[in-house]
């Protein structure tokens, strides 16, 4: 396995912890802090959609479709060669 991977999988089994910990520090400083949960809730779409960058940060794994060659299509009509009659 990759360490490409291996990170993904990481990031992924922390994001629910990581998600839960950022909520209980809004909600705190909420409670204790200067700030109001109505406007820093979006800090929560912003950690969400950096563990989904880290989630997805580095090479692609190679896919299937790239290891079969070229597709097949239609046959090259101006290669010159015609049916004949």
């Amino acid at each position: 396995m990759s360490a490409v991977s291996n990170r993904g999988r990481l990031v992924s089994a922390l994001r629910g912890p990581i998600l839960l910990l950022t909520l209980g520090l809004l909600f705190s400083l909420d409670h204790f802090g200067p700030y109001r949960f109505a406007s820093s809730w979006p800090v929560l779409l912003i950690v969400l959609g950096v563990l989904k960058l880290l989630e997805r940060a580095g090479p692609s794994p190679p896919s299937a479709l790239s290891s079969r060659g070229p597709l097949p299509g239609p046959p090259d009509l101006a290669g010159g060669s015609t049916p004949s009659s």
